[in-house]
Protein backbone atom coordinates (compact mmCIF):
# COMPACT_ATOMS: atom_id res chain seq x y z
CA UNK A 1 0.00 0.00 0.00
CA UNK A 2 0.97 3.32 -0.57
CA UNK A 3 1.23 6.46 1.17
CA UNK A 4 -0.89 8.99 -0.09
CA UNK A 5 -0.20 12.61 -0.74
CA UNK A 6 -0.82 14.74 2.58
CA UNK A 7 -4.11 17.02 2.67
CA UNK A 8 -3.43 20.37 1.28
CA UNK A 9 -2.68 22.45 4.68
CA UNK A 10 -4.55 25.62 4.09
CA UNK A 11 -8.09 26.46 5.57
CA UNK A 12 -10.15 28.13 2.67
CA UNK A 13 -13.58 29.65 2.30
CA UNK A 14 -15.50 29.10 -1.31
CA UNK A 15 -18.11 31.29 -1.74
CA UNK A 16 -20.56 29.21 -4.14
CA UNK A 17 -24.17 29.42 -4.95
CA UNK A 18 -26.62 26.14 -5.19
CA UNK A 19 -29.90 25.21 -6.51
CA UNK A 20 -32.85 25.88 -4.49
CA UNK A 21 -36.09 24.02 -4.98
CA UNK A 22 -39.82 24.01 -4.15
CA UNK A 23 -40.48 20.28 -3.05
CA UNK A 24 -44.57 20.44 -2.63
CA UNK A 25 -46.96 21.78 -4.78
CA UNK A 26 -46.83 26.10 -5.09
CA UNK A 27 -48.09 28.57 -7.44
CA UNK A 28 -46.19 29.50 -10.60
CA UNK A 29 -45.62 32.76 -9.28
CA UNK A 30 -43.57 31.53 -6.33
CA UNK A 31 -41.61 29.46 -8.44
CA UNK A 32 -40.64 32.53 -10.79
CA UNK A 33 -39.28 34.03 -7.84
CA UNK A 34 -37.05 31.03 -6.94
CA UNK A 35 -33.00 31.99 -6.77
CA UNK A 36 -30.01 30.29 -6.01
CA UNK A 37 -28.69 29.96 -2.65
CA UNK A 38 -25.28 31.94 -1.82
CA UNK A 39 -23.15 29.50 0.44
CA UNK A 40 -20.31 29.78 2.21
CA UNK A 41 -17.92 27.00 3.15
CA UNK A 42 -14.71 26.55 5.20
CA UNK A 43 -12.09 23.86 5.80
CA UNK A 44 -9.77 22.22 3.62
CA UNK A 45 -9.13 21.37 0.09
CA UNK A 46 -9.52 17.52 -0.52
CA UNK A 47 -9.38 17.55 -4.19
CA UNK A 48 -9.42 19.83 -6.95
CA UNK A 49 -10.66 19.14 -11.29
CA UNK A 50 -11.03 20.85 -13.81
CA UNK A 51 -15.09 20.62 -13.23
CA UNK A 52 -14.87 20.23 -9.38
CA UNK A 53 -13.35 21.11 -6.14
CA UNK A 54 -13.59 18.76 -3.00
CA UNK A 55 -13.70 20.28 0.33
CA UNK A 56 -13.76 19.17 3.75
CA UNK A 57 -14.55 20.58 7.00
CA UNK A 58 -12.31 18.81 9.28
CA UNK A 59 -9.02 16.41 9.07
CA UNK A 60 -7.29 14.42 10.95
CA UNK A 61 -3.91 15.33 11.99
CA UNK A 62 -1.42 13.08 13.36
CA UNK A 63 -1.80 9.29 13.86
CA UNK A 64 -2.40 6.32 11.35
CA UNK A 65 -5.86 7.60 10.42
CA UNK A 66 -4.33 11.05 8.68
CA UNK A 67 -6.69 10.61 5.81
CA UNK A 68 -10.28 11.24 7.36
CA UNK A 69 -12.33 13.91 6.39
CA UNK A 70 -15.71 14.72 7.24
CA UNK A 71 -18.26 17.00 5.80
CA UNK A 72 -17.33 16.66 2.70
CA UNK A 73 -18.65 19.01 -0.50
CA UNK A 74 -18.22 17.98 -3.58
CA UNK A 75 -18.81 21.71 -5.35
CA UNK A 76 -19.36 22.46 -9.41
CA UNK A 77 -16.32 25.09 -10.50
CA UNK A 78 -19.27 26.80 -12.41
CA UNK A 79 -21.02 27.33 -8.92
CA UNK A 80 -17.96 28.51 -7.23
CA UNK A 81 -17.41 32.23 -7.40
CA UNK A 82 -14.38 32.43 -5.32
CA UNK A 83 -12.16 30.96 -3.10
CA UNK A 84 -9.89 32.78 -0.56
CA UNK A 85 -6.86 31.28 1.44
CA UNK A 86 -7.45 32.50 4.98
CA UNK A 87 -4.88 30.27 6.76
CA UNK A 88 -1.79 28.73 4.75
CA UNK A 89 -0.52 26.31 7.59
CA UNK A 90 -2.91 25.60 10.26
CA UNK A 91 -0.73 24.21 12.63
CA UNK A 92 1.36 26.77 12.92
CA UNK A 93 -0.75 30.21 11.60
CA UNK A 94 -3.18 32.66 13.01
CA UNK A 95 -6.69 33.05 11.12
CA UNK A 96 -6.48 35.98 8.54
CA UNK A 97 -9.95 37.37 10.31
CA UNK A 98 -9.82 40.09 8.15
CA UNK A 99 -10.48 37.69 5.09
CA UNK A 100 -13.52 36.44 6.42
CA UNK A 101 -16.57 37.37 4.14
CA UNK A 102 -19.46 39.09 5.73
CA UNK A 103 -22.43 37.15 5.62
CA UNK A 104 -25.50 37.52 7.00
CA UNK A 105 -26.40 33.61 8.02
CA UNK A 106 -23.38 30.65 7.71
CA UNK A 107 -22.18 27.72 10.00
CA UNK A 108 -18.38 28.51 9.97
CA UNK A 109 -15.47 26.36 11.00
CA UNK A 110 -12.59 28.06 12.68
CA UNK A 111 -9.31 25.80 13.59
Amino acid sequence: MTTPEPLDPRVVCVRWRDTSSLSAWDSRENAEKLTPVQCTSYGFIVAETSDTLTMADTHTLGDDRMDDVRHVHCIPRGCIESVITLVEEPATAEINRDRLPRVQKTHMWVP
